[in-house]
């Protein structure tokens, strides 16, 4: 699993950059091994982004257009947001890193998508 976009949100990190790194990564590993199959969970609208949600909107879409034919893109936020709000339930405050049920949920949804 690679872990991307979210701490460069939270570090200034221009969009178009985040996209761009995103891309040159898959890029990367789909040219050394052309099999492996990215899923891509979009980034969460855990409640420490608040006010960047359309920013997370935009990036989400972005990368979901560039991803190869054969990755899968999971939308996350339709399981983790709710009426306009992140499901609190689903969050620690530990910088709101998500919890063990949102792993298990998010994997599931992989899953249930994938099949």
């Amino acid at each position: 699993m690679i872990l991307l976009r979210s701490n460069d949100i939270n570090n200034g990190v221009l969009e178009e950059d985040i996209i761009a790194n995103v891309s040159q990564c898959c890029k990367i590993v789909h040219g050394l091994s052309p099999a492996v199959v990215f899923v891509y969970f979009s980034i969460i609208k855990v409640p420490q982004k608040g006010g960047k949600w359309e920013l997370i909107d935009r990036l989400n879409l972005a990368i979901r257009l560039r991803l190869s034919v054969g990755d899968l893109y999971v939308e996350t936020n339709d399981v983790f947001f709710s009426d306009r709000l992140p499901m609190n339930r689903f969050f620690v405050r530990v910088d709101c890193i998500f919890n063990k049920r949102v792993i298990r949920c998010a994997l599931d949804l992989c899953m249930a998508t994938h099949l």
